[in-house]
């Protein structure tokens, strides 16, 4: 029969911001009660709830060794009628010196970041940003993002490190602005092991706005890996190359190889600066099926 669980028992599955005392106003600053839940939640190994209405909180720390920590929210309600709770997870940065959402030096291997709608306010701070020996299979589904105006460092920022690489990782389903004085891509992800393989990543379904300066995907050392129905749309000035894939710079990296392109369209580049690089010593085995690209190098040999 069924197991009978005491009240308690129950609640202990989760806990709220608001029971550590949060004020969630859209205007107090949020983050030592948000720190403190997330301490707890990983460390008793249950869910961290977000309640409605708007919060704010910056430069929360993720200790990797919680186990079983899960963060979710009720979603952001648009102010017009008919729309709903379109994401469930709503992070803004405070202000102008505000920190990450998720920012690790160690290795994060299935690591879920879903449902959710962001802004940032930090010209030199990512959205998630982690520079570590291994990242792997990880998930950053459907996101809605507006990067902060003129930004420097790329919202996503992946670095594999030492000994390490970065495979498996999946980025599907998002709509997320750039904007035409931004410096860096919208994504970026490199390479210092010098030799390690990251390969089996995908990007898929996704549309970039605004992204001709900083460009939309600069990716180092990759290979083996899918772009699916990516569209860069609206930029109207370039200085970098939207989809770029090259060497990285440290000594033994490898080239960029055996990646593919499905249904991919971008018609912003220029003669300068392509719509997709992909920049080989070596053959570079690229495989196009279907895509338009108005402007198109790929060094070595394409398929």
């Amino acid at each position: 029969g069924a197991v009978e669980r005491t009240a308690a028992s129950i609640f202990a599955d989760s806990v709220n911001v608001l029971d550590f005392g949060a004020v969630w106003d859209d205007s107090t600053d949020d983050s030592v009660a948000v720190q403190a839940a997330v301490d707890f939640a990983g460390q008793n190994n249950c869910e961290l709830k977000l309640p409605p209405g708007t919060g704010r909180f910056s430069n929360i720390s993720v200790d990797t060794t919680y186990q079983g920590l899960s963060i979710s929210g009720v979603g952001k309600r648009r102010t017009f009628d008919g729309t709903g709770a379109t994401q469930k997870l709503t992070f803004g940065q405070v202000d102008s010196s505000s920190g990450e959402l998720l920012q690790s030096s160690y290795s994060v291997s299935e690591c879920y970041i879903n449902d959710l709608d962001w802004s940032l306010a930090n010209t030199a701070k990512s959205l998630i940003s982690i520079a570590a020996t291994s990242i792997s299979n990880c998930q950053f589904l459907n996101h809605y993002g507006t990067a902060a105006t003129g930004f420097t460092v790329s919202p996503y920022y992946i670095q594999s490190q030492g000994t390490g690489s970065y495979f498996n990782n999946k980025f599907s389903g998002w709509f997320v602005n750039s904007n035409n004085s931004a410096t860096a891509p919208m994504v970026r992800m490199d390479d210092i092991s010098g030799g390690a393989t990251n390969g089996a990543n995908e990007f898929s379904d996704i549309v970039f706005e605004l992204c001709a300066n900083g460009g939309a995907i600069h990716a180092s050392s990759i290979r083996q890996s899918k772009f699916e129905r990516i569209f860069c749309d609206d930029s109207s000035s370039n200085a970098a190359h939207l989809i770029h894939l090259d060497t990285a710079s440290t000594v033994g990296s490898q080239a960029s190889q055996y990646n593919t392109f499905i249904g991919c369209v971008s018609d912003e580049g220029d003669a300068t600066w392509k719509d997709l690089y992909v920049e080989a010593v070596a053959g570079s085995q690229t495989v196009m099926i279907n895509c338009r690209f108005d402007y198109v190098d790929i060094e070595a040999s394409p398929y």
